[in-house]
């Protein structure tokens, strides 16, 4: 049995006493505005009981006392118990990558843009599993497909890397199909999928505990630019988000990785396949386990503040652990 609390903080910026909402812990900056970080006088106001459970009714296990520092992917990973496991996160710079809250949009009527090659859909972001911009991005690529059809006959979609063969090819960030004989005065529809939010949750194998143990944050030194909050969670089924850590800074965030390792400078791979500019690992480390637990609902999520992205190349998380039978 936990307990949640709700507390009153004075913010001298406000230069007025803020309260809480019921959480798990002491504040630590301003509950209304988190960038206000200059608080005292931290009083206690209410304590209640707290043992949370799933829709089901299954008692969830291992969240009082549970650090909150992970991140992982939303397809159904296989382990089998006593294996390691690795997550990878899709790139929080780029909302083409964004699958796991993404929407499907079927049949969408294309706009011919004059010139009857390139047709606009007036949505941006579809979804990209396509090009190598998420790992391990071929188990769920198939679910992702883009279809068009031309007066209802579906059409080919050019192979990644490809330089030539297919009917088409896509513009995922601008949302555009460009053809290479013209379709002028025919009907060009596309079904799709198109980001709805930065989330991206670890949600572990049926019947397994995923043991989050580390990590590394990625990311390219030279251009990112933390343009908002970062937001670790630990979720349950049917409670919501139960625990948070924000981050509101870099500085924050680099403070609790364990190391930065050396940067690795583009252009490494070629045009097509390669990447240009640097990139640096944040090692994460935790010195006791995020334990998961499949069969009481709990997974890990990560998220940007209000859904905006980060400006920038690259930043990306990486998550390792071990595997027990729940």
């Amino acid at each position: 049995m936990a307990n949640l609390y709700k507390f009153k903080v004075f913010c001298n910026d406000h230069g007025s006493y803020q309260e809480t909402g019921y959480v798990l812990d002491a504040p630590t900056t301003c509950p209304t505005v988190p960038g206000h970080t200059d608080i005292e006088d931290v009083v206690c106001i209410e304590v209640v009981p707290y043992e949370p459970q799933t829709a089901g009714g299954i008692p969830v296990r291992s969240i009082e006392g549970m650090q909150v520092k992970n991140k992982a992917l939303v397809i159904a990973m296989t382990a089998r118990s006593g294996e390691d496991f690795m997550a990878y996160s899709h790139n929080f710079c780029d909302p083409t990558t964004w699958y796991t809250g993404a929407t499907q949009q079927e049949d969408v009527s294309l706009t011919d843009s004059g010139d009857g090659l390139t047709f606009n859909s007036g949505i941006v972001n579809w979804i990209d599993l396509f090009h190598g911009k998420v790992n391990n991005e071929r188990a769920i690529r198939d679910s992702y497909a883009v279809v068009v059809k031309v007066n209802g006959v579906e059409k080919t979609h050019r192979e990644p890397f490809a330089t030539s063969g297919g009917d088409y090819d896509v513009n995922f960030v601008a949302g555009t199909v460009t053809f290479f004989e013209s379709q002028d005065g025919n009907t060009v529809t596309a079904t799709f999928w198109k980001a709805n939010g930065s989330e991206w949750d670890l949600v572990p194998t049926a019947g397994k505990i995923f043991m989050v143990k580390g990590g590394k944050a990625v990311i390219s030194p030279d251009d990112w630019d933390m343009t908002t909050s970062l937001h670790y969670q630990i979720v349950v089924d049917g409670y919501g988000v139960v625990a948070e850590s924000v981050y509101d800074t870099a500085m924050q965030l680099f403070v609790e990785s364990d190391s930065c390792s050396g940067d690795i400078e583009g252009p490494i791979g070629g045009a097509a396949r390669g990447f240009t500019g640097a990139r640096r690992g944040m090692k994460l480390h935790y010195e006791t386990s995020r334990d998961l637990d499949q069969t009481a609902g709990v997974r890990l999520r990560i998220a940007l503040g209000n859904g905006d992205k980060f400006n920038g190349t690259w930043f990306s998380v990486k998550l390792t652990g071990e595997v027990e039978d729940a």
